[in-house]
């Protein structure tokens, strides 16, 4: 299946049992932007290569541009004039192409659903998956685990060759 939606399955399977006694580490490089509990604001004008919100949504604005975009726990709004190269992935939201927004491969939501504006283009799959079990969304689901990654340590890896600083990055409180 797509990388992106098997790393998420993978963090959001583990995180009920890795992390019953540590704290996990996410290492962020320098063209890469992660946040947890906030929104993940792309600006105009702004180029990275992955970006990706635990517990919020990634929001690229119009005229930024990001190779991969993700949420977990959260949705990912993609404003007119915004370009994802490669994949949007929501797990556990929905995925929003609003205008003449671009999406070089798949938008994907699982638990959520896809939402394109007639103006919008995505070269790859359209897929939206949204189960319910009994009482129990696939989102609600998702949800309840990720609460096990609220321990995350998040580092900034500014170089190859530098050590991780922890990452101070701003968001907008959800």
């Amino acid at each position: 299946m797509l990388p992106q939606v098997t790393l998420a399955a993978v963090l959001v399977a583990a995180a009920s049992s890795s992390l019953a006694g540590d704290a996990c580490t996410i290492e962020v490089g320098p063209m890469e932007r992660f946040v947890q509990g906030y929104d993940l604001v792309v600006q105009p004008g702004e180029r990275l290569t992955h970006v990706t919100a635990l517990r919020g949504r990634v929001i690229v604005r119009g005229g930024a541009e990001v190779d991969e975009a993700m949420a977990l726990g959260g949705d990912v709004v993609l404003e007119a004039g915004a370009r994802v190269n490669g994949s949007a992935t929501s797990i556990g939201g929905k995925v929003a192409v609003q205008g003449n927004a671009w999406v070089g491969e798949n938008a994907v939501a699982l638990g959520g659903e896809v939402v394109r504006s007639r103006e919008s283009w995505v070269g790859g799959n359209v897929i939206a998956l949204a189960v319910k079990v009994g009482d129990q969304t696939l989102t609600q689901s998702i949800s309840q685990r990720l609460g096990d990654l609220a321990r995350c340590k998040v580092v900034q890896v500014r170089a190859r060759a530098a050590s991780p600083t922890v990452q101070t990055g701003s968001g907008t409180p959800l």
